[in-house]
């Protein structure tokens, strides 16, 4: 392992949450979130810490730079990160997501905890899975878990196509 990844300190606290608050198995890949296992969690830090070229650390502190209180603790809509904030332990971190491969990393939190976010997936599948999906309800349901809804509407327009298209090909598949 890499002398970087070897510093990185591992909250005992995120640990326990993130065995407490697993990620429900969703419906019909409905969306592709997933936490990555705490044993797997230092080595998860390499493509967002270190160069690939030189080993070296590329944390910062400039707007845009990956900052070095950052830690990425799974992976959501379109492969970006999500990550916390290692100095929010006392709000059972935030979670934070940012576009992986942009230039700079602008990041956006998801939701207001690791709890919060597992509710909202739960919130989420529990509504597909019922085939009770209807997106205006949906971020009614979840604005107590998150103060940004924006990576939230975008995911309910990707499911509203989804949704859309799924019952199309039922109806043409109907028509035959």
């Amino acid at each position: 392992m890499n002398k970087i990844l070897e510093k990185i300190d591992i909250p005992k606290g995120l640990i326990k949450l993130l065995n407490e608050n697993p990620i429900p198995k969703l419906e019909e890949e409905i969306t592709d979130f997933y936490f990555i296992k705490p044993e797997r969690l230092k080595d998860a830090q390499e493509d967002y810490r270190i160069d690939e070229m030189t080993g070296e650390d590329v944390t910062g502190k400039e707007k845009g730079d990956w900052k070095s209180e950052w830690l990425v603790i799974g992976v959501g809509v379109a492969d970006d990160p999500l990550f916390i904030d290692l100095g929010e332990e006392s709000k059972e971190f935030p979670i934070y997501t940012a576009a992986n491969g942009a230039g700079e990393w602008l990041p956006y939190k998801v939701s207001n905890s690791i709890p919060s976010f597992v509710k909202i997936l739960k919130i989420l599948n529990e509504m597909v899975k019922t085939q009770q999906f209807d997106g205006e309800e949906f971020l009614d349901k979840i604005e107590k878990y998150t103060d940004t809804l924006g990576v939230w509407e975008e995911e309910v327009e990707m499911l509203d196509e989804m949704l859309l298209d799924g019952m199309n090909e039922v109806i043409y598949a109907g028509d035959e």
